[in-house]
């Protein structure tokens, strides 16, 4: 198989896992019927979040960060997750250049999220920098 097919095969390979819904999460995500049903502010940029394996922290993907022009505090700056009915201080995390935010795993637990459980999570932000992540749960 030559180099350039064997490119060809794993861009395709990529692309039918990567398609991308309006909220720039994978279609793996999108099974929360319109996310934007859930937001606070409809202006809001946001990304639905299933659960994986790994819950230690909450990674903002490349794509969303690119479709909406993020900017993220610099490392260990402090941030909130907003919840329904309290407030969480976490740190924004910066690894490799992706944005993430610690203090995920707790409220996992807190609320007894499970593999393949959706959140959709809404950016708030203040002078233009993610400072909160007001968290909906959709399978309420």
């Amino acid at each position: 198989m030559s180099s350039a097919v064997f490119i060809s095969l794993l861009i395709s390979r990529f692309i039918s896992r990567v398609l991308r819904s309006p909220s720039g999460a994978r279609q793996a995500d999108a099974h929360v019927n319109n996310p934007e049903q859930y937001l606070s502010n409809p202006s809001n940029p946001f990304f639905v979040k299933t659960l994986g394996k790994k819950i230690v922290v909450l990674y903002v993907s490349h794509l969303v960060t690119e479709r909406y022009g993020l900017q993220f505090g610099p490392h260990n700056s402090p941030m909130l997750y907003l919840l329904p009915n309290e407030k969480i201080e976490a740190n924004t995390k910066i690894y490799g250049g992706c944005a993430c935010f610690n203090g995920w795993a707790v409220i996992c637990r807190k609320y007894k999220l499970k593999q393949g459980d959706a959140v959709v999570c809404e950016l708030e932000r203040s002078g233009g920098v993610v400072t909160a992540v007001r968290l909906h749960f959709p399978n309420e």
